[in-house]
């Protein structure tokens, strides 16, 4: 699985301009593009590298895990906690986290508390 995950990769950067591609995946939308890895190989785990701010994917696979994000093979982060954990244990954390990362608030300065969009989207988490 390591191989087709890192040629999944390589192909994925071969279609566009891999600089852009690595800016955009590495500079905001990281979660974006662990989700993509996560629907593409289901047996990975979306990964939060607490100290960097920044999501990937873990392949657990014997003796140790490997690590992937846009830029292929990354070396093991100090501190990660499992987006499940955060999403089911820590409510300040991953309120945090999907308005900064996964819905982009901060990045739609016209939006405010009360637009439509952010209710349903961040304080509903996506909850009709």
């Amino acid at each position: 699985m390591h191989k087709k995950i890192l040629e999944f990769i390589k192909n994925f950067k071969r279609q566009h301009n891999k600089n852009a591609l690595v800016e955009c995946f590495t500079e905001g939308n990281c979660y974006h593009f662990a989700l993509i890895l996560k629907t593409l190989f289901p047996m990975v785990y979306i990964i939060h590298d607490d100290e960097n701010n920044h999501f990937m994917v873990m392949l657990n696979i014997s003796p140790v895990a490997k690590f992937y994000d846009i830029t292929g093979e990354i070396t093991i982060p100090n501190k990660i906690t499992l987006f499940s954990m955060i999403e089911n244990d820590d409510n300040k954390q991953y309120d945090i986290l999907l308005r900064d990362c996964v819905y982009k608030i901060n990045y739609y300065p016209f939006l405010t508390e009360t637009d439509e969009w952010y209710v349903k989207l961040y304080k509903n988490k996506g909850e009709e």
